[in-house]
């Protein structure tokens, strides 16, 4: 490459996460100071924060931390809490130790804002207690998966008697900021529009994205970057609809912007830049005032190149971390322009197994919990509602209304066994049944007119064929076929077992 020459006045400094790119030549000519993670860790973080707070509240968040998470005396001695995770747990996403209690902190800081405390020091004591609870959950243990949580939840009761109810998880309630007291998630009631709508646009509330939604709106609220992760179809994309869609137009905008392997930088750049107004002089910032949150899908897709490398992503780094980027203009080039009042959500899929991760430096900024796969109760809830908004009890027979009830149960059964018996390998590597299928099978439900299908042998047949479509389509060998035919026709005759008018007897297997 060409020299760059340089003046005695010209200083040039470095921040790196590693030197594997790095050559003799390189490493011989700087001075590196190398800056270990353990050497501070999160103790000097936890203790600015709280030199924040007012002193009496200080001192009990003090004593709650030291209770929960432990002391930080060196490398090997990293707080009790930290090596329970260590030794039992598995989080789905590598994730620093600081960046964590840094998550915890933002998140209490949130709560606090709104909670009511009581005036006595005994009663605020406990209720200090039950909010750091709740932000460690989130905060040190949003990134488990259900398994792994329930072993969090089971260490957390081992500590305290602050806990909520047994028949509950600390990741299935959330605190009254009122009462200061547990109580479990509430989706908001949810009814289906009278009018024909398009499936994607039905967006069922569950405890899964109330609880994302709160986490949301507590982190976004105080303008700082939260990411949502999760495997494909955990509803990640219309959680963040859902959030939006409660959101003031009138004073905030949204951008999506959707990453693939194949954005680049400019790419990224021109698409913010384009929603954004000159403010005057280098500042820039979205139209009329106003605020916008730019919701970053799929965040991790860009391409990795040879050396290991997200140029994109760093280029989100430096937009997310100083509020800015340079001018690509000929006239202005490498002046730094500011954009205000830009908001950030992100989403992307598990890291590992193909996918890519984020670079350090970027995840570092964000407010990240995983978004784990619906329950089997939750799935019945969500197409159990949209079923019974599309066949009211009140204008269908009864043996019609007792098949649509059953349906959510009998795809799920058959989606599972698909899952576990169907299962991908080099000649069939498209053996992939994700929540996504699942939704397809419905969607063709939904789709069909309410005046096409009028008796119980109809929905029946329409399911079956929904199935044969999603599922069995898929399958490239006559033996899987089979297999799946002869599944599709047991899962049937369970679900017309106790529904009027005969079901299969009436209706005879349904072929292709």
């Amino acid at each position: 490459g060409d020299r760059i020459p340089m003046t005695d006045n010209v200083k040039l400094m470095f921040e790196v996460e590693d030197l594997r790119n790095a050559s003799p030549a390189t490493v011989s000519r700087a001075g590196i100071i190398y800056v270990s993670d353990s050497d501070l860790d999160w103790k000097p973080v936890l203790d600015a924060w709280l030199r924040k707070r007012p002193d009496a509240q200080a001192k009990m968040l003090a004593s709650s931390f030291s209770k929960y998470i432990g002391e930080c005396a060196g490398p090997k001695d990293v707080g009790h809490l930290f090596q329970f995770m260590i030794r039992r747990c598995h989080a789905v996403m590598s994730a620093s130790r600081v960046g964590m209690v840094e998550a915890t902190l933002r998140l209490l800081t949130g709560l606090l804002d709104g909670a009511d405390l009581s005036v006595s020091e005994a009663d605020a004591s406990g209720e200090l207690e039950r909010l750091v609870l709740l932000s460690i959950t989130w905060g040190i243990g949003g990134l488990l998966e259900p398994e792994d949580r329930s072993k969090f939840d089971e260490y957390l009761r081992e500590l305290s008697e602050n806990m909520p109810p047994n028949e509950m998880t600390c990741y299935e309630c959330t605190i009254n900021l009122d009462t200061m007291e547990w109580e479990p998630w509430s989706p908001p009631s949810w009814k289906y529009p009278k009018m024909e709508v398009e499936f994607s646009t039905l967006l069922v509330p569950t405890v899964d994205s109330t609880s994302a939604s709160f986490l949301l709106s507590n982190i976004h609220k105080q303008r700082a970057p939260v990411m949502m992760i999760g495997g494909s179809g955990t509803a990640k994309t219309t959680t963040a609809q859902m959030f939006f869609d409660a959101m003031d137009a009138e004073s905030m905008l949204i951008k999506r912007v959707n990453f693939s392997s194949a954005t680049t930088s400019g790419m990224f750049q021109a698409a913010v830049e384009g929603e954004l107004d000159k403010r005057g002089g280098k500042n820039f910032g979205p139209p009329s005032g106003k605020s916008m949150t730019l919701f970053l899908d799929d965040v991790s897709m860009p391409e990795v190149n040879k050396w290991g490398d997200q140029p994109t992503l760093e280029l989100v780094r430096q937009l997310v971390e100083t509020g800015g980027v340079c001018f690509l203009d000929k006239d202005k080039r490498g002046d730094f322009k500011v954009m205000e009042d830009l908001l950030y959500i992100a989403a992307m899929n598990h890291p590992g197994g193909g996918k890519n991760d984020i670079p350090n430096r970027l995840k570092r900024h964000f407010f990240i919990f995983n978004m784990t796969t619906p329950s089997q109760s939750t799935i019945f809830s969500i197409y159990g509602a949209m079923l019974a908004g599309k066949y009211p009890a009140s204008k269908v027979p009864e043996d019609f209304g007792s098949v649509a009830k059953g349906l959510p149960a009998a795809t799920v059964s058959l989606w599972t066994w698909v899952r576990q018996k169907m299962l991908p390998s080099p000649a069939k590597f498209h053996y992939i049944f994700n929540l996504r299928e699942l939704s397809r099978v419905f969607q063709g439900i939904l789709r069909v007119s309410r005046e096409s299908v009028s008796t119980a042998p109809m929905l029946t047949h329409l399911w079956r064929h929904e199935c044969q479509r999603v599922f069995m389509d898929k399958l490239v060998t006559i033996e899987d076929k089979q297999s799946f035919q002869s599944q599709l026709d047991q899962t049937t005759a369970t679900l017309l077992a106790d529904a009027r008018g005969g079901g299969l007897a009436a209706a005879g297997p349904c072929g292709r």
